[in-house]
């Protein structure tokens, strides 16, 4: 390997490292601090396409965002069995509302989305460890975001993408405030990712 390949290959670790770096590294640096250092600039902003959302679907949107919030809490933190208690708390959620009084068109769009995230959620929820939850959390994240650019939420939504996930194909993940938590890596990557979006009503 001559020196400009050694060189090259040099140059890219350390660019890997300075926007992934690794959690398990000791800094002073608070949330606040975190926050400040992302350029919002950069950062698009999305309004929902419904601004009229019948009072009780917005409620239950907000429930399905919390329980999305708590599965992707559980995942950043490594907490394996966490992360199943929320999913199910998620399909509880899910199971308990009714929306036989909704207008049709808000019904229809709230609809697209459910059973697709049931079924992400239910695998979160039945995965043997944190790296099948992990799997299944890359769709609930896709579905999860899909609905909320529908309706919205009473909290911000920013959405945030790592690269190097699942063998650098990329995710992205929901979080209500513009911190990154990777829920792909934990603790071994906790601040690898960059916002993206935010959906703001």
């Amino acid at each position: 390997m001559n020196f400009s390949i050694k060189a090259a290959l040099s140059a890219t670790i350390i660019l890997i490292s300075a926007s992934c770096g690794n959690g398990n590294n000791k800094n002073n640096e608070t949330a606040q601090d975190a926050t400040s250092a992302i350029n919002m600039d950069d950062v698009a902003i999305i309004k929902p396409s419904i601004t009229n959302a019948d009072q009780l679907l917005t409620k239950q949107i907000d429930g399905i965002y919390n329980s999305y919030l708590q599965v992707q809490s559980a995942l950043a933190a490594d907490q394996f069995s966490k992360a199943s208690v929320a999913a199910n708390e998620l399909n509880t959620v899910l199971s308990d509302f009714k929306d036989s009084t909704m207008p049709e068109n808000q019904k229809q769009a709230y609809e697209t989305h459910i059973s697709a995230i049931r079924e992400s959620a239910n695998k979160i929820v039945n995965s043997k460890n944190i790296e099948q939850q992990r799997i299944s959390f890359e769709p609930l994240s896709t579905h999860v975001f899909d609905l909320l650019k529908s309706f919205g939420s009473n909290k911000p939504v920013y959405e945030t993408h790592c690269s190097m996930a699942f063998d650098n194909k990329g995710a992205s993940w929901l979080s209500d405030q513009p911190v990154i938590r990777n829920p792909y890596y934990g603790n071994k990557m906790l601040e690898c990712g960059e916002v993206m979006s935010v959906i703001k009503k």
